[in-house]
């Protein structure tokens, strides 16, 4: 496997994990302003 795409596969892994994870917290806010 070459580096590039180990590093396109760790970072494809990263926004996997992130993407929920801040759309959680964009969510967590936006009830937190609504109540």
């Amino acid at each position: 496997m070459s580096k590039k795409a180990l590093r396109s596969a760790s970072y494809g892994c990263r926004q996997l994990f992130l993407i929920p994870f801040i759309q959680g917290k964009q969510l967590a806010t936006f009830l937190a302003l609504a109540i």
